[in-house]
């Protein structure tokens, strides 16, 4: 399912460091979309569905995603005249529900469609790897842009830290 989703928005431009922005609810989709994300060479932006409507969108603006993966349930929650740079919207359930017309509709059928292979990998370790937002101490949220050298970083200290090795 992610080597599928990741071919779908390869289709769709998504190249290294390319933004997608996730508005979506804790199901098993959320791991699938967010690997084939990354799979594609993108980057995810994570977005809390029961955050208010104008930080959706003040998020969504600000990262500058062209591809928002999300459910038809928070479709009521963007609004394209707040959301210019948004050109693709993919539903990952209900494909009937009405979209902004400046958004062009994807649904479960067009990324299973797609091939299950592996896809070819192109980022490298300095490329995005997910962008997530903090509360903002002047009341915007700002945008922190992690690396997969950060990532790794992490998982190597960590590893260290309590001594876990590829036994564990």
């Amino acid at each position: 399912k992610a080597n599928q989703m990741a071919h779908f928005l390869r289709s769709l431009g998504v190249v290294r460091n390319s933004k997608v922005a996730l508005l979506l609810n804790r199901t098993l989709d959320l791991p699938i979309v967010q690997l084939g994300i990354l799979l594609a060479g993108g980057a995810y932006v994570p977005i809390d569905p029961s955050y208010p409507s104008d930080r959706i969108q003040y998020m969504i603006n600000d990262c500058g995603a062209e591809v928002l993966v999300t459910q038809g349930i928070h479709v009521d929650n963007i609004n394209s005249s707040y959301t210019p740079n948004i050109k693709h919207c993919v539903l990952l359930d209900d494909d009937s529900i009405p979209l902004p017309d400046t958004y062009r509709r994807y649904t479960v059928n067009d990324i299973n469609s797609q091939s299950m292979d592996n896809i070819v990998p192109c980022n490298t370790p300095d490329d995005l790897i997910y962008m997530i937002y903090t509360s903002g101490t002047t009341g915007k949220p700002k945008g922190v842009k992690v690396t997969h050298t950060g990532i790794e970083n992490v998982v190597k200290e960590q590893g260290r830290l309590f001594n876990v090795n590829s036994n564990d």
